[in-house]
């Protein structure tokens, strides 16, 4: 009879267990760390971080991967961070810098988690110049990098590089956060559509006490700005932000 009763227990926590809702992968879903060590190689390299597909770059072969300045780049919404990387190679071979582009997600289904800690785990690698840590961006992603830039601070950031950017909505309006933002340079072409809206947003920043400067590229327009054709305007960008 004891044996009898055991089974039909059994049976019934089965039974139970069985009409119980099982959850979606998705709300299972928890961010876990990046789950192999970060690993620098010389050139062009792609790599994967919670599914976000990451493109980087290292220079100068000759010179061993640590304490370089880094400079964490998102592409526009309808870019991709491979283009950016290619852009910013020729800024990189001149600093020895390492360039990091996460893919942005268009409709940032995944939210900003996985970017946050991609962006942690790049600031706590030996492989990087704590005090030469840079946010750029290109076009919609510029409005990320300042969004980034803002959040993270002028503890922990050193500088921005936006490139092409003007006032996206929401993104450059609460003035009252600017006091957290580091040093930042626009670099915009003279012809871009977005030119007078980075002017306004320049002149915006200077009065409200941020260090800032706008290098101008003559004659280029929006889409000319993601090209390696401009790096005289790049070089002067980054040297104001780290001088």
């Amino acid at each position: 009879m004891e044996k009898l009763l055991s089974f039909y227990c059994a049976l019934g926590c089965m039974i139970i267990l069985s009409c119980t809702d099982e959850k979606s992968p998705e709300d299972n879903f928890v961010p876990l760390p990046w789950d192999h060590p970060l690993i620098f190689e010389y050139g062009h390299t792609v790599d994967n971080y919670l599914s976000i597909t990451t493109h980087m770059y290292v220079s100068n072969e000759e010179k061993a991967v640590e304490n370089r300045p880094l400079i964490i780049a998102f592409a526009s919404t309808e870019g991709t961070s491979d283009d950016l990387v290619y852009q910013l190679a020729p800024l990189a071979n001149l600093y020895d810098a390492v360039v990091v582009s996460p893919q942005i997600d268009v409709f940032f289904e995944k939210g900003w988690a996985p970017y946050d800690q991609l962006i942690d785990s790049l600031i706590a690698s030996s492989a990087v110049d704590p005090m030469k840590i840079f946010l750029s961006g290109y076009s919609s992603g510029a409005g990320s990098a300042f969004l980034k830039g803002k959040e993270f601070g002028k503890n922990r950031i050193t500088g921005l590089l936006l490139l092409a950017t003007g006032r996206a909505v929401g993104v450059f309006e609460d003035k009252r956060t600017w006091s957290q933002l580091p040093r930042l340079c626009q670099c915009t072409g003279t012809i871009d559509f977005t030119y007078e809206a980075n002017k306004l947003l320049h002149d915006d920043l200077l009065l409200h006490g941020v260090e800032a400067e706008l290098v101008e590229v003559p004659n280029y327009g929006h889409g000319d700005m993601l090209s390696k054709d401009y790096v005289e305007q790049q070089v002067e960008c980054l040297e104001f932000l780290i001088e």
